[in-house]
C-alpha cells in the first residue's frame, strides 16, 4: 500500500456562524507520529485560504472572526491509532505555558495587567528617589555635610556630590 492522504472540507452554517469540518483520510501503512503538528499546518491553510477569500474591508473590521475547524482524521490500520491525539501532547513539557500558547488574549490580558502592576512600582520607587533628591538638595543649602545627607537619603556619595555640584553651579 502505497502512502496516501486525502482531505475533506466541508463548510456548515450554524446559527450564522461558519464552521469547517476538515476530515483527512489517512491511508497509509505505517502511522505518521508528526500527525498532531500535519493537522496543524492543514488548518492554517484553511485558515489562510478563508481570510484570503475574504474582501479585505470584513478582514479589517473589528468583528472579523476565521471559521472554526472540527478537524478529524480517519486513520486506516490493524495496529490501532498509538501517535498522539492532540497538538498540545506534542509540545515539550512544562504544560504550564499551554494557556499562553492557546489563549493569546488571556495572555494579552495578564502582559497588560503585569505592565500596569510594574509601572505603578516603577512610579512609586522614582517618587521615592525624586523625593531623596528633593531632600538632599534641600539640606545641601542648608549647608549640611555630605556624608550626614548620604545617610539621612540613603543615597550615594557620588549622586550626592553631583547633586552638590549642580547646586553650586
Amino acid at each position: 500500500m502505497s502512502d496516501k492522504e486525502a482531505d475533506i472540507v466541508y463548510r456548515l452554517r450554524i446559527r450564522g456562524t461558519d464552521v469547517i469540518f476538515y476530515v483527512l483520510l489517512e491511508l497509509q501503512s505505517t502511522l505518521d507520529h508528526t500527525m498532531p503538528f500535519r493537522l496543524l499546518q492543514y488548518m492554517v491553510e484553511v485558515w489562510r485560504d478563508a481570510y484570503n477569500n475574504t474582501p479585505e474591508k470584513e478582514r479589517k473590521r473589528k468583528g472579523f472572526r476565521l471559521p472554526a475547524i472540527v478537524p478529524a482524521i480517519l486513520y486506516n490500520s490493524e495496529g490501532g491509532w498509538t501517535a498522539r491525539r492532540s497538538f498540545r501532547e506534542y509540545q515539550p513539557e512544562p504544560w504550564e505555558v499551554e494557556k499562553m500558547i492557546t489563549n493569546i488574549e488571556r495572555t494579552l490580558d495578564e502582559m497588560q495587567r503585569q505592565a500596569r502592576t510594574e509601572g505603578k512600582a516603577e512610579g512609586k520607587i522614582e517618587g521615592k528617589i525624586e523625593g531623596k533628591v528633593e531632600t538632599a538638595k534641600a539640606a545641601l543649602r542648608e549647608g549640611l555635610d555630605v556624608d550626614v545627607v548620604c545617610r539621612i537619603t540613603g543615597l550615594s556619595r557620588e549622586t550626592v556630590m553631583e547633586l552638590k555640584k549642580t547646586l553650586e553651579n
